[in-house]
């Protein structure tokens, strides 16, 4: 057994509804929040990495490129036909 000299209290701040999710399933496993995250943490320590692949998907890459590529775009805001049909007769 360990004793509070041996370990290490940590803060986390996670999305509360992910949160929720999660432990309904820890739950359905029958493990705890502390137990997942001191797997992970021995994981970690042995591989001497992340366990799994952190990346964006390609639709994120996707979604940031788009962002990228139009962030210098001045928008102009139409808030009725009329400014509508202006713009659309436009040069």
């Amino acid at each position: 057994m360990t004793s509070n000299d041996d370990t290490k209290t940590i803060t986390v701040k996670v999305n509360r509804e992910l949160a929720d999710q999660v432990e309904i399933t820890l739950k359905n496993l029958g493990i705890t929040q502390t137990a997942l995250i001191n797997l992970l943490y021995k994981k970690v320590a042995v591989l001497g990495k992340v366990p799994f692949a952190l990346k964006l998907t390609d639709a994120e890459v996707a979604q940031l490129d788009l962002e990228d590529a139009v962030k210098d775009i001045s928008a102009r805001t139409i808030d009725n036909p009329d400014e509508f049909d202006q713009w659309l007769n436009e040069d």
